[in-house]
């Protein structure tokens, strides 16, 4: 394999400066406003139905400002995603440069994991009734 022009450091880097600059836009477009820059989840609009993803960009903002409890009643499952989410990205960056590191995602089974997990969110967040119902969607 030939070697690859950049360290998994630099990709890292970069993608860390991107998150950054993603997560400040978020703060200064502030989701949490009714009728705001952030357009409603199309899901929500035209079906009346929280989607897998609603809420995730105020998950985000509350990430950032340190409320846990805030970020896991906008996107639970999201949240837990994270950490596998990061690890995935450390697992490319160095696959990139050669060195093979293990990743979740070549689990037996992780992709049904991940899609079973996300059927039931979606069913889960759309009950009718507290702890299910989503304030702000």
């Amino acid at each position: 394999m030939p070697k690859a022009s950049t360290t998994p450091a630099l990709r890292l880097l970069g993608i860390a400066g991107a998150t950054g600059a993603a997560v400040l836009l978020l703060r200064l477009a502030d989701p949490t406003t009714p009728g705001g820059p952030i357009p409603v989840c199309p899901s929500k609009t035209l079906f009346g139905v929280c989607c897998p993803l609603c809420g995730a960009s105020r998950m985000v903002v509350a990430l950032s400002e340190g409320d846990l409890v805030q970020a896991a009643h906008m996107n639970a499952l999201l949240l837990l995603f994270l950490p596998f989410l990061a690890w995935s990205v450390l697992a490319w960056a160095f696959r990139r440069s050669g060195r093979d590191i293990p990743s979740w995602e070549r689990w037996p089974g992780a992709l049904t994991l991940v899609l079973s997990a996300t059927m039931i969110w979606f069913l889960l967040r759309n009950l009718p009734f507290p702890p299910f119902t989503i304030l702000w969607v």
